[in-house]
């Protein structure tokens, strides 16, 4: 079995091109499982550090398959690759050759050699990048209303008088402290209720920093001072 996986590794690699690819892979063992002993597995930005104990001077293959069988003309081969091993473990960096690979997908890891070591399966799974852009509001919509206008100074001179303390849209959702800031000093006083009226009034093109980033994963409630 183990003669016949690496044949097919070897027929197989000059079928293939590299191409770039971006994922996040990880290891997707039942709970309470754990991957072959002396083997490790490490997902990265773009491919899977992959390192398992050897027997010097044998021959190693590697395999990464969609779905969990040894392929099949309806089976995508993401990668393929084999090495002699050096010293006590051999490694690999699995960079998937096909782009075509889905969220979710269930993919197999194999690892097969001519030692006479058992065949190491891996289940896997791959999933999509999580990109962590902030939410970027305009400076002075503090009504969250997509313009600058007296609505907005009115609001603002409310905040500064503590009429209210937090400034929102009109579905109440709450828009970042730091949004009416138009003055830059990080402060809402009666600077910034100044400075919105010059823009409003035209007397200004823009503020001195047009825009406000919130970070992902902070709320805009937390930018404004506990009560």
């Amino acid at each position: 079995m183990m003669k016949k996986v690496i044949a097919m590794v070897l027929a197989l690699t000059t079928m293939l091109s590299m191409t770039a690819f971006a994922a996040n892979f990880e290891t997707n063992y039942a709970e309470g499982a754990a991957l072959p002993t002396g083997t490790t597995v490490t997902g990265t930005a773009d491919s899977i550090a992959v390192s398992t104990t050897a027997v010097d001077d044998a021959y190693y293959g590697i395999l990464l398959i969609e779905g969990s069988t040894l392929p099949t003309e309806d089976d995508y081969i993401y990668y393929i690759d084999q090495k002699t091993a050096d010293g006590t473990s051999v490694s690999f960096d699995v960079l998937p050759l096909m782009t075509n690979v889905a969220a979710n997908d269930t993919l197999t890891l194999y690892i097969s050699s001519n030692s006479g070591a058992d065949l190491i399966a891996i289940p896997m799974t791959y999933a999509e990048e999580v990109v962590e852009e902030p939410t970027v509001y305009t400076v002075g919509d503090v009504d969250g209303d997509g313009e600058i206008t007296i609505g907005d100074v009115t609001t603002e001179i409310d905040f500064v008088l503590k009429k209210v303390t937090r400034f929102k849209d009109a579905e109440q959702n709450i828009i970042p402290m730091l949004v009416g800031d138009t003055d830059a000093d990080t402060t809402i006083t009666i600077g910034d209720v100044t400075t919105s009226i010059d823009k409003v009034l035209k007397k200004i093109e823009n503020f001195s920093t047009p825009t406000y980033s919130l970070p992902y994963g902070t709320t805009a409630d937390s930018t404004y001072p506990a009560n």
